[in-house]
């Protein structure tokens, strides 16, 4: 996919832009779905872009709902142990380094456009777009400002392929009936093991959703990683 085809839409550009942040829906969802965090986060903060792409794959028999990468023929996942989470996550990989590779290709556009540096831009995103924001912001060499990933879980990148520790903001429910919660244990784990600051928010009686106390936490992990980079 060349990078000509890439859309950068944007919900959001204030008259002057000194930061932008970049928000990835979740599986069978698109970049509507994140409007009303771009709502919330857009009246707290001057000067910050928001941009909530869509994902470039289509899901099959749902013409508006998209996605970042196909879990085809992983339908049936079954989390039922760390053991089984990890196999599960290593198949993945591959389709989530693919997926991190076109949204560095937005991230450059968006860069380019505003004239604005990696360290100004803070990726983030739900679920499936969570996992790809997470492997995009620690796999690049020009280090972004950070991440957010909310109800999402670590898939790489592995040992050798990390190559930037920006910090991390990683948020779930206590009630999550799609993905584990010892994932989620297990991927603050291996974030702090690379030596990665991570601030997480455990919301009781939340399921797979983002709830205000997340928002609220989310919000002040922004204002701390733009106070830092300035």
């Amino acid at each position: 996919m060349g990078q000509e085809e890439i859309g950068i839409e944007s919900v959001y550009i204030p008259e002057e832009v000194k930061k932008a942040v970049i928000l990835l829906h979740g599986f069978g969802s698109n970049s509507r779905d994140m409007l009303g965090l771009v709502k919330y986060f857009s009246l707290q903060f001057k000067g910050v872009a928001f941009y909530c792409p869509d994902a470039p794959f289509i899901v099959s028999g749902y013409p508006e709902g998209r996605q970042w990468f196909s879990i085809e023929n992983l339908e049936e996942i079954k989390f039922s142990s760390p053991e089984s989470l990890e196999d599960i996550l290593k198949q993945l990989s591959p389709k989530i380094k693919e997926a991190s590779e076109y949204v560095s290709l937005i991230i450059d556009k968006i860069r380019e456009k505003h004239n604005i540096s990696a360290r100004d831009i803070v990726i983030g995103g739900f679920s499936q777009g969570g996992m790809v924001a997470i492997y995009n912001g620690l796999s690049r060499i020009d280090e972004v400002g950070g991440i957010m990933g909310f109800s999402t879980l670590y898939v790489g990148p592995f040992s050798k392929g990390v190559h930037s520790k920006p910090r991390v903001f990683l948020s779930y429910g206590l009630e999550d009936e799609v993905l584990p919660h010892h994932g989620f244990i297990s991927t603050r784990e291996a974030l702090e093991g690379l030596g990665i600051r991570v601030k997480v928010q455990a919301a009781k009686g939340v399921g797979h959703s983002i709830d205000y106390s997340t928002l609220l936490s989310a919000r002040d992990f922004l204002e701390e990683t733009f106070l830092e980079e300035e």
